[in-house]
């Protein structure tokens, strides 16, 4: 479904918004025609706002 690498969202920054990309491949077992919602959450940990290019953090 997500390969790593892909964008899969944005966190919105006082300068603009900032791509989140996937860190793992992620797959998911279904049938055609199936429709599943799929959501992200950090664990209550928070974004830092700071961070170098390249940064990963395992939310």
């Amino acid at each position: 479904m997500v390969k790593k690498g892909q964008v899969v969202g944005y966190v919105d920054e006082a300068w603009g918004e900032a791509p989140v990309a996937a860190t793992k491949d992620l797959s998911a077992a279904g049938w055609s025609e199936m429709k599943a919602t799929f959501s992200m959450s950090d664990g209550g940990k928070g974004i830092p706002h700071t961070a170098k290019a390249g940064t990963r953090s395992v939310c």
